[in-house]
């Protein structure tokens, strides 16, 4: 039975802050959020809908100062609408992310991954995942980092694109963790649209693993909220000489990643910024 309404709000904010603000939605839950035109190059007119007016409540009161006005309207296709607008993705010179529906260009050198998003995070739009997918091609590349054909750990996978990147860039044997059922299927359909491995990996949290040294890699794109408490699992199941690469962090807020790192005896081999993002890749050292 097809829904007859669907819900919708209208925000607008600084450009400055719209990364954050966007990235605060999608993490409690949003599934689109549309950008308006708008003549004011400083400011962004967005709009979010969804099937549940409860849902718009919880955008509204997470919108603060930045909200404009909500209502609803009949409903339409969304999933076709949302497939209309999408476009390929150079993420970097080595990796373009295509919707399974767009015609992939044949690339000498390149890695194509096809990407269903749906209701999971992580397409290489966002500065946070096209930072941590350079660092993944600094520390990757380097055997003095992630070592040959390197065990993998992705936290939070989200639509898998690191952990598929990691094994078309260097044959990475991957393992990933999500606390979210609804993405489970999204990864399953991105491991089999990209010919990878079948995923393997934990719907849980990091105390499901024995807490041993065991992997070369650690990846984790998450806010500081959600990665600090599972910082020190995250050390102790990294292997020695081991690489860490974290992001999802904002940059005014990186002393607190860099310190941690100091404290647990960690050295931090690259560092990259985008606007108001930060991450950074670090070594475990031989103590």
């Amino acid at each position: 039975m097809t829904q007859e309404r669907f819900y919708w709000l209208q925000g607008s904010c600084p450009r400055s802050v719209y990364d954050l603000l966007s990235y605060q939605l999608f993490e409690s839950g949003a599934q689109s959020i549309q950008e308006l035109d708008s003549s004011n190059t400083d400011t962004v007119d967005f709009k979010i809908c969804d099937s549940e007016s409860v849902n718009i409540t919880k955008y509204c009161e997470l919108l603060g100062e930045h909200y404009i006005s909500r209502g609803d309207d009949e409903n339409i296709d969304w999933d076709m609408s949302w497939r209309d607008q999408q476009k390929p993705v150079q993420v970097t010179d080595t990796l373009c992310v295509y919707p399974p529906w767009v015609e992939v260009e044949q690339r000498t050198g390149g890695i194509n991954i096809l990407l269903e998003a749906k209701q999971a995070f992580g397409t290489g739009t966002h500065e946070s995942t096209s930072l941590i997918i350079k660092l993944m091609e600094v520390a990757l590349r380097d055997k003095n980092l992630g070592g040959e054909n390197p065990v993998l750990l992705d936290i939070g996978t989200g639509t898998g694109i690191l952990a598929m990147y990691a094994e078309k860039l260097c044959g990475a044997q991957t393992v990933v963790t999500e606390i979210d059922p609804v993405t489970i299927p999204c990864i399953v359909e991105n491991y089999e649209l990209n010919q990878c491995q079948k995923p393997q990996g934990v719907l849980g949290f990091l105390n499901a693993f024995k807490l041993q040294p065991t992997f070369n890699v650690i990846l984790c794109n998450m806010i500081r909220s959600e990665l600090w408490p599972m910082r020190t699992e995250m050390y102790e199941l990294l292997k020695i000489e081991g690489v860490l690469l974290i992001s999802g962090q904002l940059a005014s807020e990186k002393h607190y990643i860099l310190d941690w790192m100091k404290e647990s005896n960690m050295t931090a081999v690259a560092e990259l910024t985008d606007g108001e993002w930060w991450a950074v890749a670090a070594q475990k050292d031989v103590k």
